[in-house]
């Protein structure tokens, strides 16, 4: 008879954090852009968003000040892999 044992809590969550980042962002370099720049948090802000896109495609990082509605536009025009409402 095999004896099963449940793995750590922890584990379990990392596993579950992996698969809901796969199902949300279908792109690869997306995914990969996400998970370093969110330090394995759920959200971040506008400017550490915008700074790590443009991080990951040879861009500077983008000022603190980069907000605008605009700006938000030209970055999905310019980048395919950026699907953000």
């Amino acid at each position: 008879m095999t004896t099963y044992c449940r793995p750590p809590f922890d584990v379990v969550v990392k596993e579950l954090e992996e698969i809901i980042i796969e199902q949300c962002i279908t792109d690869e370099r997306g995914r990969e852009v996400w998970k370093k720049a969110s330090k394995g948090e759920d959200k971040m802000t506008w400017d550490e968003f915008a700074r790590a896109v443009c991080i990951s495609v040879g861009k500077v990082a983008l000022p603190e000040s980069y907000r605008s509605d605009r700006q938000m536009q030209c970055l999905k025009v310019r980048i395919p892999f950026l699907h953000v409402a």
